[in-house]
């Protein structure tokens, strides 16, 4: 076990290498130790390095895998969404980031995926990691009919995963027309440089039609392993007040009782800001999400659906479809999606106004929240039905 958690937070720091951003000293010790240890796997994250700890997570992975053999195999259409950029150095971090994203969903017990890489440049190293990769469908990605910029690669992604969804080949033609249902599971968008790990999307499959038939949605929390630090920090939590305003929910449906392991795992997120570069629907949120304006970036800017902007707006789902809306969309400490490309400031415009790395906040703080309902120190609310609009 500890010769595997090595070998598995070795291959992590060579990832970060390629990145750039490891000292000399580190790269050349590791590719030591890579070659005495005959690496050729590159990293999961199901270990020790790359979670919040042993001690919080290790047990919930183990019941949960312990449970995945009972399983009905599920089957799954996954669209990824991937920009090779220009520059030096950039290709091949982003490429080496799509390899892992796509290693992370073969390692998925019980599944049989379908799986498409959107992208401005076919990516040779991941040819037999997947179904097919689509090209842009032009000079420059379209989001609709008055509207090309770079901005417009996830929309392309989405429209790949419309037209995919009823087992037609893949296209990102603006105004296809599906002629069928859909005919898979579930349903998965996600930007190229997220890893969704086994246990996540077993816990997600486990518990997404429940809490749908009461008005949630289940969304990712996107989570960043900082191994130099040892922090693990939520990307999408960056405002001073933003773990206050994040909501405990507790589920106590007694129907629902028997899809929780702990008193833990019934404690959901209801998060300040739900953003998390991907999503993931079953057939019936998917079903509905074709049937709602979200799919059509030209209709969700007529009308204003969306307060987010063009590539975060393709990510949010059903998320912000007439009927919604930010109340709906929960997560949980067991659905984190783990973001490769270290976030070093966000924001745009004036660099002044960019949001610095000290300002996000530690999934440990999300975690502390919920022990606090446990012990009874804070009060946390129930989880009770949803009426859409």
């Amino acid at each position: 076990m500890a010769c595997a958690v090595l070998i598995r937070a070795v291959s992590a720091l060579c990832l970060l290498e390629r990145a750039g951003g490891i000292a000399d000293s580190h790269v050349h010790r590791h590719e030591a130790d890579r070659d005495r240890l005959g690496v050729t796997r590159m990293l999961r994250l199901q270990n020790d390095a790359l979670r919040t700890g042993g001690d919080r997570t290790g047990v919930y992975i183990a019941e949960d895998l312990n449970r995945s053999a009972s399983m009905e195999k599920k089957s799954v259409l996954a669209v990824i969404s991937h920009y090779v950029p220009g520059r030096s150095g950039g290709a091949t971090r982003r490429n080496a980031a799509l390899h892992e994203t796509l290693t992370a969903m073969h390692e998925w017990p019980r599944v049989d995926l379908t799986s498409y890489v959107l992208t401005n440049k076919i990516v040779d190293e991941v040819r037999h990691m997947v179904t097919g990769q689509i090209l842009i469908s032009s000079d420059e990605p379209v989001c609709s009919e008055s509207w090309k910029h770079k901005f417009c690669v996830p929309w392309e992604a989405i429209r790949t995963l419309r037209s995919a969804s009823t087992g037609d080949k893949p296209t990102t033609k603006l105004g296809y027309e599906l002629v069928a249902e859909p005919v898979y599971d579930a349903y998965i968008y996600t930007e190229s440089d997220i890893i969704i790990p086994e246990t996540t999307f077993h816990f997600w499959r486990y518990h997404v039609d429940s809490l749908y038939k009461r008005g949630y949605l289940l969304l990712p929390m996107r989570a960043e392993d900082k191994i130099l630090t040892k922090d693990v920090i939520a990307v999408d939590c960056f405002t001073e007040d933003c773990v206050n305003k994040t909501v405990v929910l507790e589920d106590k449906d007694e129907t629902s009782l028997a899809l929780y392991k702990t008193s833990r795992d019934r404690h959901y997120l209801r998060p300040f800001n739900p953003y998390s570069g991907c999503f993931m629907m079953s057939k019936i949120q998917f079903k509905d999400y074709l049937e709602s304006p979200m799919w059509d970036y030209h209709k969700i800017w007529q009308h204003k659906y969306s307060p987010w902007g063009v590539r975060e707006t393709a990510a949010s789902g059903l998320l912000w479809a007439p009927g919604y809306g930010k109340e709906t969309g929960l997560t949980h400490l067991k659905m984190r999606v783990w973001h490769q490309i270290p976030m070093n400031g966000v924001g745009k415009g004036d660099p002044k106004n960019r949001i610095a790395p000290s300002s996000f906040h530690r999934v440990d703080e999300y975690h502390d929240k919920v022990t606090e309902c446990l012990n009874g120190t804070l009060k946390c609310g129930e989880l009770t039905p949803l009426k859409r609009v």
